[in-house]
């Protein structure tokens, strides 16, 4: 794969997003370096999903500019990957065929090492992977789709709600593999409702609440300025709701 401009991986710009009289993103502008992880934070309806089907131009916003790597979005989707919320690979297909078709859909060659690796990180057997995907759990599930975007190496990922489903040791080793893509110079923008080991993972934090940004910053200065002891706590600080 042909290395990307030197830009910055993302540059957002009054980004804005409406359905009719309803404003599901008010201007909102970012910017993610080389080697970040951003963790975008905010209940339901908070304008996560909508956010990163922007980035990734599955929806037009109302207004606002997109640059990934400096470019737009059409000249620069190779250096991308997305993982949905809702991940559905094609049902019939086996674990093992899925990760290979993905790996060929984007032109890349195929790594048994490192495909090994992470199937043993996120604890996803052959055997499993030996059924069809229809088969599999939710949280195996979400795995696999983890394994197949981490696995591509792309530098910089977008990705919906990828603890949504795992147990506690799952979402751990989750946040592991993260901040460890993160230390190869790649960046990665993941959204979460969850709290719980951001601050291991996150160099910052950027919380959306009814679509509007709320706090970008470190964990500890969430937690500083709104004067509480954990980010569940300093969650319902910083929107009012404690």
């Amino acid at each position: 794969m042909p290395q990307p401009p030197a830009a910055p991986p993302l540059q957002i710009a009054a980004l804005a997003k409406r359905y009719g009289a309803h404003t599901a993103l008010h201007p909102l502008d970012l910017e993610i370096g080389r080697g970040d992880c951003l963790a975008l934070v905010g209940g339901n309806g908070a304008g996560k999903s909508t956010l990163l089907k922007c980035l990734c131009d599955l929806i037009q916003p109302a207004s606002g500019t997109v640059r990934i790597f400096g470019l737009p979005y059409a000249q620069a989707r190779r250096w991308l990957g997305y993982l949905p919320e809702r991940f559905l690979p094609p049902p019939h297909l086996t674990g093992w065929e899925f990760l290979r078709f993905m790996q060929e859909l984007q032109g890349l060659p195929w790594r048994q090492q490192a495909a090994d690796e992470l199937l043993r990180d996120l604890e996803l057997t052959t055997e499993a992977l030996r059924r069809p995907v229809g088969s599999l759990s939710k949280g195996m599930g979400q795995k696999l789709g983890l394994v197949a975007v981490l696995l591509m190496g792309k530098p910089l990922l977008l990705l919906d709600e990828p603890l949504s489903g795992l147990d506690p040791l799952a979402r751990a080793r989750v946040r592991a593999l993260l901040a460890r893509y993160c230390q190869g110079d790649r960046s990665v923008l993941f959204s979460t409702h969850q709290f719980e080991g951001l601050e291991s993972v996150a160099d910052r934090i950027l919380l959306l609440h009814e679509g509007k940004q709320r706090f970008l910053g470190h964990a500890e200065e969430l937690l500083a300025q709104t004067q509480r002891g954990s980010l569940d706590e300093a969650y319902l600080a910083c929107i009012g709701a404690a």
